[in-house]
């Protein structure tokens, strides 16, 4: 391979920041770029049609009531197990969850409960990658304790106090007996579970901005939720979500660009708990994207993160306008987090973006000609 190749400069990233051979090659693992571009719909045209089952939630907004959170119960037999160690390899568990059969009480010692059920709300929240139903809750033991029981299988799973948000499938045991795995689609609901807290648990001051505690509520909020349909968009666009540092950057850029109105690397590096290097915060979101990686290999995945950031922040200011946004986006995906790093960029960016307008652009002459053949792809990251 020529010096230029991405894959030269993606390991001459790694190396400039320390990285002897073996943690070179975990780390060009870990960084591979996870979207499939085979796997994008030609063209990737926005807004997507919503999924089937957004239309059963519409309806319970008009059924749950003044006790949302008793009437979720009632639908979803996961929100009446206590939260347990070891529950879901229990036999009672399988026979609810799996098998359909109707919960009591008697089998796992009483009712799961919220501390204040009376704040839980439901909504449906429309957005160019689909609309989906979300559930809400200032209660931060309240949010944990549904995301134990809808995404950890009512596990005593810890959730990190950066953590405020989770997307995920919750299942419908009585669809699940009679339709095979291959139409997953008739009985799980993706929904997504947020609480109403500052973004990461990062105060405004702690970003140097002077938002009072509602302005910062309400910006972290519509951050929080355009970080997670990020991640739906990528899951519908092309079948993939991860827990990486590259899904994190791409998501929490869309986020800061839709309600904060820019994107800062120092904000971002903080949101992940970054901005005391070459120290992690232990409570730092970071280490939720850290999956099996070596201590040297972390300790790398640090300054790499930093100077990723800082490349998109360049990107951005060059780049970035409102009217290009799924233009910006779609060349991220295309991306990695050494070759953000680089210090030639904006060749890979440049590549990276041209594909992009040319795959949106098929919208238009998809209309007025015949079907040719899709773009050629940008450079193989």
């Amino acid at each position: 391979m020529t010096a230029d190749h991405p894959d030269v400069i993606r390991s001459d990233v790694l190396r400039s920041l320390g990285a002897d051979r073996e943690t070179v090659e975990e780390l060009s693992t870990y960084c591979e770029n996870p979207f499939p571009v085979d796997a994008l719909p030609q063209p990737p045209a926005l807004p997507l049609p919503e999924e089937a089952h957004t239309t059963d939630w519409r309806d319970y907004l008009d059924e749950q009531g003044d006790d949302p959170f008793g009437f979720l119960q009632s639908r979803l037999v996961q929100l009446n197990i206590p939260i347990q160690e070891g529950v879901s390899k229990t036999a009672a568990y399988a026979d609810v969850v799996r098998r359909g059969k109707p919960f009591d009480e008697s089998a796992f010692g009483g009712r799961l409960t919220l501390k204040q059920p009376e704040l839980f709300r439901v909504s449906v929240h429309e957005h160019p990658a689909g609309a989906l139903p979300v559930l809400l809750t200032p209660n931060r033991s309240d949010f944990e304790t549904v995301v134990q029981a809808l995404a950890f299988r009512c596990e005593a799973t810890t959730i990190g106090p950066a953590v405020n948000a989770q997307i995920g499938y919750v299942g419908w045991p009585a669809e699940m007996k009679r339709v095979t795995s291959s139409e997953k689609w008739r009985f799980l609901d993706r929904l997504i579970v947020v609480t109403d807290s500052p973004y990461s648990s990062v105060s405004a001051a702690e970003l140097g901005l002077e938002w009072d505690a509602a302005t910062w509520r309400e910006k972290s909020a519509a951050l929080r939720m355009e970080h997670e349909f990020t991640h739906y968009a990528t899951k519908r666009l092309y079948g993939k979500m991860t827990l990486n540092v590259l899904d994190e950057i791409i998501a929490d850029w869309a986020g800061m660009s839709s309600a904060m109105g820019d994107f800062r690397s120092a904000w971002f590096v903080r949101f992940l708990g970054l901005d005391d290097l070459p120290k992690a915060r232990e409570d730092g979101r970071i280490h939720t994207y850290r999956q099996t990686l070596s201590d040297e290999a972390f300790r790398i995945l640090a300054p790499l993160t930093l100077q990723a950031a800082e490349g998109l922040e360049a990107l951005h200011q060059a780049h970035y306008t409102r009217e290009q946004r799924p233009r910006f986006l779609l060349a991220l995906t295309r991306l990695t987090l050494e070759l953000l790093a680089a210090d030639n960029r904006e060749r890979f960016f440049g590549e990276a973006y041209g594909w992009a307008a040319r795959m949106l652009d098929r919208r238009t002459r998809l209309h007025t000609g015949p079907e040719s053949a899709p773009p050629s792809q940008p450079f193989s990251a």
